[in-house]
């Protein structure tokens, strides 16, 4: 009998302890998840700052590229990122090394070489224009190319200058 009674007292027990050990496991697991998508959040704010930092790096040289500054150290790491800037360093250079031979063979010319910007104001002109034209290079920057034009010849210049930017395949001029 006492034995019927005990086995009795634990079945009746048993569903306010299945209930007690449910209610944990579900406390359990809440936290779990909570703990989770917490430790998710700051993982992922962490890699996003990390990416966010290096891009800005990227965009930091572009700007000093277009300044003419010098670039920001390469990034390191083997990553997108990092091979992106690793040749964007080496287009810097590129271009760099462009724009030196370019300075020599414009400095060294015979002839007068020149870049004239959309005001038709000049941008860059070679030494040679000191013996061809009687004007220094520095004499010339920043003044309007039509004024070394003698007057009765500007309108023609003027329409050979239009004819030469409305073609297609731009010829020396």
């Amino acid at each position: 009998l006492s034995l019927a009674r005990q086995q009795k007292e634990i079945g009746d027990r048993s569903p306010e302890r299945q209930a007690f050990f449910r209610q944990q496991i579900s406390q359990q697991l809440s936290i779990f998840v909570a703990f989770s998508v917490l430790l998710t959040v700051v993982l992922a704010v962490i890699v996003s700052n990390g990416i966010t930092r290096r891009l800005s790096i990227l965009a930091e040289n572009s700007l000093r590229l277009a300044r003419e500054d010098e670039l920001l150290p390469a990034l390191s790491g083997s990553d997108e990122i990092a091979q992106v800037d690793q040749v964007f360093h080496t287009m810097a250079e590129t271009l760099a090394e462009a724009t030196r031979i370019e300075r020599t063979l414009i400095e060294n010319a015979r002839d007068v070489i020149c870049s004239i910007d959309k005001s038709g104001k000049f941008a860059t002109v070679s030494r040679a224009s000191s013996k061809v034209l009687g004007y220094s290079p520095d004499d010339l920057l920043g003044k309007h190319y039509i004024d070394l034009i003698v007057a009765e010849d500007v309108a023609h210049v003027l329409a050979s200058m239009d004819a030469l930017l409305a073609a297609e395949a731009q010829e020396p001029f």
